[in-house]
């Protein structure tokens, strides 16, 4: 998954605009009009040629509706939203927090993009402004990948723990005696399994982390609408922001490194085991 710009993020509405406009719009009414008037030349009257000039007719009545959708911020808003919700699926994250921070995550987001449009019609975007896109998706990423860590680590020690409770699992075969080496087997078992409930965690931690980050990100957009920053405060700003996502960057994927090598670990029977188990 790309990083997302500004102008990516428009040109994107603008591909789900017309759509929206005869679907969901004013549009609505000339489409059914169009496929009725285009059915009865077609098929009444045999007349391709009616039928096409039916076409071309309204093609330029939609164009209005189209550019008034375009310059509608309720339509902006939804063309985001719907948008960002495809490019981060909540519903695919089985836990509803996670569901519900993700969600939020999105609401913030597409608060921040009806400022940055505000902002634009009033003084224009400058490049701080702008980044504050990339900012945004970035923090939603590792949002999302924290919040997949964690379930994926909590599936994987509901599995285990199943199969150790389980007649002639892994902790009844180390219990023969204390100095067994299978009991010292159990023994890393349990530190690896230990290892594993500590970077969930701090998994679990991080999703809120990136919460409250994106709420700064938010609060921060809105200060900049309303009094002018001076460059050497926005340079510094900029740099104090871009080096605290880095330091998120680097825990996510430090912490994607530890739960691989911990899940490679814990599987019985080789590398990848537990996944394809669960």
């Amino acid at each position: 998954m790309g990083g997302l710009t500004y102008e990516v993020l428009q040109r994107e509405a603008r591909k789900q605009l017309l759509r929206y406009a005869l679907l969901r719009g004013q549009g609505g009414p000339l489409l059914f009009l169009w496929v009725a008037g285009s059915g009865f030349f077609l098929i009444t009257w045999n007349a391709p040629a009616f039928a096409a000039l039916w076409t071309a007719a309204s093609a330029l009545f939609a164009l209005p509706i189209a550019r008034d959708c375009l310059r509608s911020p309720r339509v902006a808003a939804v063309l985001n939203q719907s948008f960002l919700e495809k490019r981060y699926p909540a519903t695919q994250l089985g836990n509803r927090r996670h569901q519900a921070a993700i969600t939020k995550a999105i609401q913030l987001f597409g608060e921040v993009l009806q400022k940055l449009a505000e902002i634009k019609g009033s003084r224009g975007l400058d490049e701080d402004l702008l980044q504050t896109v990339s900012d945004m998706d970035q923090l939603l990423a590792l949002q999302y990948e924290s919040a997949k860590q964690v379930e994926e680590l909590e599936r994987v020690l509901a599995l285990i723990t199943s199969n150790a409770e389980l007649p002639g699992g892994p902790a009844t075969a180390g219990a023969a005696s204390p100095g067994h080496p299978e009991a010292q087997g159990v023994t890393l078992r349990e530190r690896n399994v230990a290892a594993v409930r500590h970077e969930v965690a701090a998994a679990e931690a991080l999703v809120d982390v990136i919460a409250q980050r994106l709420e700064t990100v938010l609060l921060q957009v809105f200060q900049m609408e309303k009094q002018a920053i001076d460059l050497v405060t926005a340079a510094e700003a900029r740099e104090a922001s871009a080096n605290a996502l880095e330091r998120l960057q680097q825990t996510v994927d430090a912490r994607r490194s530890a739960a691989d090598q911990l899940l490679d670990l814990l599987a019985p029977e080789g590398p990848g085991t537990v996944r394809q188990a669960t």
